[in-house]
Order: C-alpha cells, then structure tokens, then sequence
C-alpha cells in the first residue's frame, strides 16, 4: 500500500513485521516502529491504527493489541476515542 510518499513493498513489510515481532511487542524497537506510523499518519489526515495495519500487513488483532502496549508504556497518547456503547 502506498499512503502519501510512504510505501514497504510486500516483502519488506513481511521483513519488517518478521524482524519486529522477533523483538516482542513491548520492546523499543515495535514501541519506536508504533510510534513513528501513528504520528505519520496522524500527520497526513490518515487513521493511524488502520495505516499500521495495513502498512504492516498486521492483522487488525495484532495491531490493536500493539497500540495498546504503546499507549500503556506512554510512548502513544491515551486514545481521545469515545468507549463503544453496547446496543440491546
């Protein structure tokens, strides 16, 4: 996917990902990776959780679960989303 001048191609996003999960998802280098997209996209109007995932080819699970790590450690802002209301 290319967003705005950025682009991995198939093979080095599946590189990345590789080496990215290699290292755990609480470790600085997925934190620095999660960091750096996230303000990438918020910079070009994109939504950062979707570019991540798509950018990385990561499933929407993984991705969730990768931003999450990064907004408790405090290298991603608390989310300014408002909770989901159950409907009955």
């Amino acid at each position: 996917n290319e967003h705005d001048g950025f682009h991995l191609d198939e093979d080095q996003a599946k590189d990345y990902v590789a080496t990215l999960r290699g290292f755990g998802p609480s470790s600085e280098e997925v934190q620095g990776a999660i960091y750096w997209l996230y303000h990438f996209a918020e910079a070009h109007d994109l939504a950062p959780v979707m570019f991540i995932q798509r950018t990385l080819g990561l499933p929407s699970a993984t991705t969730s679960h990768w931003v999450k790590l990064a907004r408790e450690s405090g290298t991603l802002p608390p989310s300014t989303r408002r909770p989901r209301t159950r409907k009955n």
